[in-house]
């Protein structure tokens, strides 16, 4: 469910990503817990030199190699699990990943947070800056509600098998600097 998660929402500053990290992995009898952290970069934010993260690869969603990531490999490498990702997949874009559920969540969460923005002398953007980069692009950061509708787009373009799932091993950015592009 991680994985899935961490896939459809293009979360690169991961264990899937070029750094391999924000990540705590516990194994107890047996049974491997991961517990992740630092999802402020998630949404296609943390792009390393990677481009077009709305068409990550969900069966091969890494930044470099899939042998560089033996985890993520090893999950990706039975059938079975293979069914049962893809399945997790599809529930979070058909819930609460789905673009006109999240546009929602989103518009709620800027009206509560809209004023603390305007006023914080912290702010790495301006109110306005905020406001455009809920739908649209700001200083190359994708706009949250675009960047999701597009994201969903191809990762139920990649489930029905009309986009690729997967690349060579190479990961989706692992040798070209971005993935594949075209319209979406």
């Amino acid at each position: 469910r991680y994985l899935a998660a961490s896939t459809v929402m293009g979360n690169l500053d991961s264990y899937q990503g070029t750094l391999a990290h924000n990540y705590y992995l516990y194994e107890q009898s047996g049974v491997f817990t991961i517990i992740p952290w630092d999802f402020n970069e998630s949404f296609g934010t943390f792009s390393m030199g990677c481009s077009d993260i709305e068409g990550l690869y969900i069966d091969e969603p890494t930044q470099g190699a899939l042998s560089d990531r033996p985890l993520i490999a090893a999950l990706l490498s039975s059938d079975g699990n293979l069914s049962t990702y893809h399945a997790y997949i599809q529930q979070l874009i058909d819930g609460s990943l789905n673009p006109d559920v999240l546009e929602q969540t989103v518009e709620d969460i800027a009206d509560l947070i809209r004023t603390d923005v305007a006023s914080d002398p912290t702010a790495f953007y301006s109110a306005s800056e905020f406001e455009i980069g809920l739908d649209s692009t700001v200083d190359q950061i994708p706009g949250l509600t675009s960047f999701v509708t597009d994201r969903a787009y191809s990762v139920q373009n990649q489930l029905d098998g009309i986009e690729d799932a997967s690349g060579n091993g190479s990961g989706y950015c692992g040798t070209t600097g971005g993935g594949p592009t075209g319209p979406r």
